[in-house]
């Protein structure tokens, strides 16, 4: 776990793939709980989360 919380721009965060490894779910589940809690904080939810694409390296 050691991995899970990385510092950019001087704030720490983390991937929602990094926590569905950590933790040993799909990854697929991570990101319902995530919309879930974005529901859960309406107007909020963008200070709690910031969406970022990824592509594979073999992409």
């Amino acid at each position: 776990m050691n991995n899970l919380v990385i510092m950019k721009d001087q704030q720490a965060v983390t991937s929602s793939l990094q926590v569905a490894e950590t933790f040993d779910k799909s990854h697929k589940h991570v990101l319902e709980a995530i919309d879930n809690l974005k529901e859960g904080v309406a107007e909020n939810w963008a200070d709690l989360f910031y969406e970022d694409t990824y592509i594979h390296p073999q992409n």
